[in-house]
């Protein structure tokens, strides 16, 4: 019997969608019980779509299918992947990550245990295979210091929780069937919307340690950068338009950026180099004291990556407020709530807007 919807939403993926696709055919749940869902983004340019095809037409079961998206963006795809499932159960997938064999099969479990509609785990930084090198070893040992790694689902925990959010969920259809689909945005972030959404409909998450995975990390300087923009961005855009999915540990690179401004327009120009050293000596000083076992050069190649992913984290979400508050003449509507298997009667449930990614001449369009 069908138990789950495995969902993946792949754009230029070529590197990467083999191997995770391995992962999801090599999970030891038995087959007949979940189903392999992938869209690809209609703007993708390169062979992610027929090395996906071939991937499950080699070692595919009949359920399994790859999906040409309709819209170039994510959400859009989840929205497209949600639509096409057939199961009650659907998990989100990151492309970029590493799954041990039961992770399905640990995620089904906790649903059935604990009295909650979303049910996710620990994802912890780890690097691509084949990443070697001084950067990307700085950017992971980054990415995994607390100063970075804010979210509840980053940081160690050994116990069942309730929680505000969780990372690759496994979502009851319900969810969605309630609240709706994700909101089509300019920026990256969705989930945080979704699930703002659905804390305010009293919807419960529930952080199970045993629910385990990993993320891979950008390996170099520059993709990390563009990464944190997005994400930053995406923080400062959707606060404007639902202020509960915003947390505020997401609004501490912004504040620290604030502060930093504000000193060196009152002070002397100098003032500026000195709460960079300051910002730099925190960061180096919290690596020492949580990872005794960092040598000197690692430590300040990782201290100088979290500077760096502060300042353009916080720059991106006051440029995402100004941009919200550039649109803020814009209607964005809910998605509207109701079915959304395809093929039911009642009309499926689509995001009632789509926003053009030609940002900022951007305009509202009825996508259905």
């Amino acid at each position: 019997m069908l138990e789950v919807s495995l969902l993946l939403v792949a754009r230029d993926e070529a590197a990467c969608i083999e191997a995770v696709l391995a992962q999801a055919l090599a999970q030891d749940l038995a087959r007949d019980r979940f189903e392999i869902v992938v869209v690809v983004d209609p703007a993708s340019r390169d062979q992610t779509l027929g090395l996906a095809q071939a991937v499950l037409a080699r070692g595919g079961g009949p359920c399994d299918r790859v999906i040409l998206g309709r819209h170039p963006s994510l959400a859009a795809g989840w929205n497209e992947g949600i639509v096409a499932a057939r199961a009650d159960r659907i998990i989100r997938w990151d492309v970029h990550g590493d799954y041990p064999i039961d992770f399905l099969s640990r995620a089904l479990a906790a649903a059935r245990t604990h009295d909650a509609q979303v049910v996710g785990g620990p994802c912890q930084p780890t690097l691509p295979a084949g990443a070697r090198g001084f950067w990307p070893r700085c950017i992971l040992v980054a990415e995994r210091s607390p100063l970075v790694a804010i979210s509840a689902f980053r940081r160690p925990c050994s116990r069942v929780r309730s929680v505000a959010t969780v990372a690759r969920g496994l979502y009851h259809r319900c969810v969605f069937e309630r609240i709706g689909l994700f909101r089509e945005l300019p920026y990256a972030c969705e989930d945080a919307e979704l699930h703002a959404r659905a804390r305010a409909a009293g919807l419960r998450f529930v952080f199970d340690p045993a629910i385990t995975s990993g993320h891979h990390v950008r390996t170099r300087v520059g993709e990390l950068d563009r990464q944190k923009w997005r994400n930053g961005a995406a923080v400062g855009w959707i606060a404007m338009h639902n202020r509960a999915a915003a947390r505020p540990l997401h609004w501490t690179p912004a504040m620290v950026v604030a502060s930093v401004v504000a000193i060196a327009a009152a002070a002397p120009a100098w003032s500026l180099c000195v709460a960079l050293a300051f910002h730099g000596l925190a960061a180096m000083g919290s690596l020492r004291f949580t990872r005794r076992d960092l040598d000197f050069t690692t430590a300040l190649g990782a201290a100088a990556v979290i500077v760096r992913t502060h300042w353009i984290y916080g720059a991106a979400t006051w440029w995402g407020v100004f941009t919200a508050w550039r649109s803020a003449a814009l209607p964005l509507a809910l998605p509207p709530r109701g079915r959304t298997r395809r093929g039911d009667r009642v009309a499926v449930a689509r995001p009632a807007t789509t926003i053009s990614r030609n940002w900022p001449a951007s305009r509202v369009t009825d996508s259905r």
